[in-house]
């Protein structure tokens, strides 16, 4: 399977793409990437910080705050604001709750055609102008 979807956002292994809620690809480094590709193919699972760091830096010795940085990294790309949907488990590791999503942002679509639907009623009935409030 080359495209896993949670939570609303996309994961193309196969183009190394991250899509949110609208498609839009969102960029993440590609260490951050693999670590996010480990949390979603292991979804719903605890990883210990060992196994993520043999995962994603295989023979490579790096700190801690590597790993710290993908996660914080990956968090700004969700919105996971509040650590609910990659989650800190004390003591064990870290979780990747598929269930939790991040609260969503608002989009401007529904304001967008809000006032389109305005103006189309406006210019319907004859309106010459149109003010602003």
């Amino acid at each position: 399977m080359t495209v896993l979807r949670f939570a609303g956002f996309e994961l193309d292994e196969l183009r190394a793409e991250l899509r949110n809620r609208d498609g839009e690809v969102v960029r993440l480094r590609p260490k951050a990437f693999t670590l996010l590709s480990l949390f979603v193919a292991n979804a719903g699972r605890v990883l210990s910080k060992q196994e993520l760091m043999r995962a994603v830096w295989r023979k490579v010795h790096v700190s801690d705050d590597s790993l710290f940085q993908c996660i914080r990294e990956i968090r700004a790309a969700l919105g996971d604001d509040e650590r609910k949907l990659i989650r800190l488990v004390s003591g064990r590791g870290y979780l990747l709750d598929p269930v939790s999503e991040p609260a969503r942002r608002p989009r401007s679509d529904g304001i967008v055609r809000h006032i389109q639907e305005n103006l189309m009623r406006l210019w319907r009935r004859g309106s010459k102008t149109i003010t602003a409030p």
